[in-house]
Protein backbone atom coordinates (compact mmCIF):
# COMPACT_ATOMS: atom_id res chain seq x y z
CA UNK A 1 0.00 0.00 0.00
CA UNK A 2 1.26 3.04 -0.61
CA UNK A 3 0.23 6.83 1.64
CA UNK A 4 -0.41 9.98 -0.25
CA UNK A 5 0.33 12.72 2.17
CA UNK A 6 0.32 16.45 1.95
CA UNK A 7 1.99 18.05 4.74
CA UNK A 8 1.18 22.15 5.23
CA UNK A 9 4.12 24.61 6.25
CA UNK A 10 4.99 25.11 10.00
CA UNK A 11 3.16 22.94 12.98
CA UNK A 12 -0.30 23.62 11.85
CA UNK A 13 -2.76 20.62 10.66
CA UNK A 14 -1.27 17.66 9.04
CA UNK A 15 -3.13 15.62 6.20
CA UNK A 16 -2.68 12.22 4.33
CA UNK A 17 -4.57 9.41 3.03
CA UNK A 18 -5.34 5.65 4.29
CA UNK A 19 -5.69 3.87 0.97
CA UNK A 20 -8.47 1.45 1.70
CA UNK A 21 -8.56 2.62 5.66
CA UNK A 22 -12.12 2.71 6.01
CA UNK A 23 -13.24 -0.34 8.17
CA UNK A 24 -16.62 -0.34 6.83
CA UNK A 25 -16.76 0.13 3.26
CA UNK A 26 -12.93 -0.34 2.32
CA UNK A 27 -12.40 3.17 1.00
CA UNK A 28 -9.96 5.32 1.05
CA UNK A 29 -9.45 7.18 4.23
CA UNK A 30 -8.31 11.06 4.70
CA UNK A 31 -6.68 11.53 8.40
CA UNK A 32 -5.81 14.89 9.82
CA UNK A 33 -3.93 15.47 12.42
CA UNK A 34 -3.14 18.37 14.67
CA UNK A 35 -1.64 19.37 18.16
CA UNK A 36 -4.66 20.20 19.75
CA UNK A 37 -7.06 17.76 18.64
CA UNK A 38 -5.32 14.35 17.65
CA UNK A 39 -6.05 12.21 14.45
CA UNK A 40 -9.27 12.38 13.35
CA UNK A 41 -10.86 10.83 9.94
CA UNK A 42 -13.98 10.99 7.95
CA UNK A 43 -14.14 8.66 4.50
CA UNK A 44 -15.63 9.97 2.30
CA UNK A 45 -17.46 7.37 0.04
CA UNK A 46 -19.55 6.44 3.38
CA UNK A 47 -19.18 8.82 5.85
CA UNK A 48 -17.77 6.37 8.64
CA UNK A 49 -15.94 8.94 11.46
CA UNK A 50 -13.12 7.79 13.38
CA UNK A 51 -9.90 8.96 15.38
CA UNK A 52 -7.16 6.70 14.85
CA UNK A 53 -4.69 6.05 17.46
CA UNK A 54 -1.32 6.72 15.72
CA UNK A 55 1.98 5.57 17.58
CA UNK A 56 5.47 5.55 15.98
CA UNK A 57 7.44 2.87 15.97
CA UNK A 58 10.69 2.01 14.42
CA UNK A 59 9.30 0.71 11.80
CA UNK A 60 6.80 3.02 11.05
CA UNK A 61 3.71 4.68 12.07
CA UNK A 62 1.43 2.22 13.50
CA UNK A 63 -2.63 3.06 13.42
CA UNK A 64 -5.09 1.38 15.48
CA UNK A 65 -8.82 2.25 15.75
CA UNK A 66 -10.46 1.78 19.51
CA UNK A 67 -13.69 -0.33 19.99
CA UNK A 68 -16.74 1.32 20.83
CA UNK A 69 -16.58 0.23 24.66
CA UNK A 70 -12.90 1.95 24.69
Amino acid sequence: MSNAETETEGTGPKDFTLPEGCLVCGGDLPVRVTASGGAHAVCKKCGWFTRPVLTVKKSGLEIGYRSANA
